[in-house]
């Protein structure tokens, strides 16, 4: 197989498709740019296009989505994020993507699309050593159902939670943990304002409004010192440095898990030998 790369970096157009497809032309690859954006002076031809053009030269259409949303939310409004039910409605042949990353589900690879290209992929002596176990294939249909049951399913996918938890909420959670420490520890802490990241090559340039629980230092304090100690906790917790602060961000701590970021703060803080 010979992959024949078209168009520019920037610019991609319908007529760099139409030169380089042959009488050899097995398929058209598209790779949607999941883990970076090209910006400013760029064009690629609409997906409905290709498939037109795909299907005058009786070839597939092959699109390997990367993260793969599954719901509006997940856009954030940035149409770039391209939907797999508007690809499955554009009449793509094969639709690849992650069935974690934006999913919120196990990792695996996921691809949907038409039986009968469907049929050439399970045919391939790859799938033996690719094709999921049943464990993977049980927490994946437990993720869709979610999916299937609306706003209320998508409550216990914590990526999803996390992802869509709005900053006043994360205000009100980071304002109940402070109150719940002992005094010493809670005039030590603030709450600032912070940006959180999707990542897992998804949406590379989003930056999430979001809150974060701020520990002041105090002269015999090195932040990267106190980071060390929180990760060699029991259960290692990871807070992020900025401008020498150590900060948590409550969108990545479920409720569950509260507990533990009390506790460890209460041991770590109250310790001096930091």
């Amino acid at each position: 197989v010979k992959l024949k790369e078209i168009g520019a970096t920037n610019k991609t157009h319908l007529k760099d498709y139409e030169e380089a497809i042959s009488q050899k032309t097995g398929a058209i690859l598209i790779c949607h740019t999941s883990n970076y954006e090209v910006k400013g002076f760029t064009a690629k031809p609409f997906i409905d296009k290709i498939v037109k053009l795909a299907k005058e030269k009786d070839i597939p259409v092959i699109y390997d989505m990367g993260s793969g949303a599954l719901v509006e939310e997940h856009r954030f409004g940035h149409k770039e994020e391209p939907l797999v039910s508007e690809l499955v409605d554009a009449d793509v042949d094969l639709i690849s993507f992650s069935g974690d990353k934006l999913v919120g589900g196990p990792q695996a690879g996921i691809i949907v699309g038409k039986k009968q290209w469907v049929k050439k992929c399970t045919k391939n002596h790859f799938l033996r050593a690719l094709r999921l176990d049943k464990t993977i294939i049980k927490l994946l249909q437990v993720t869709l159902l979610n999916y299937l049951n609306g706003n209320a399913g998508m409550k216990n996918i914590a990526s999803v939670t996390a992802i869509l938890e709005s900053p006043e909420i994360l205000q009100k959670r980071s304002r109940n943990f402070i109150e719940s420490l002992p005094e010493q520890i809670k005039r030590r802490l603030t709450i600032a304002d912070s940006t959180g990241k999707v990542g897992s090559g998804a949406f590379p340039l989003l930056q999430l409004p979001s809150v974060a629980i701020k520990i002041d230092t105090e002269k015999e304090y090195n932040a990267n010192r106190l980071a060390r100690k929180f990760r060699e906790n029991n259960v290692p917790v990871f807070g992020r440095i900025e401008n020498e602060k150590l900060l948590f961000d409550l969108r990545t701590v479920s409720d569950a898990e509260i507990p533990i970021l009390r506790e460890a703060m209460k041991l770590i803080l109250t310790n001096q030998a930091v």
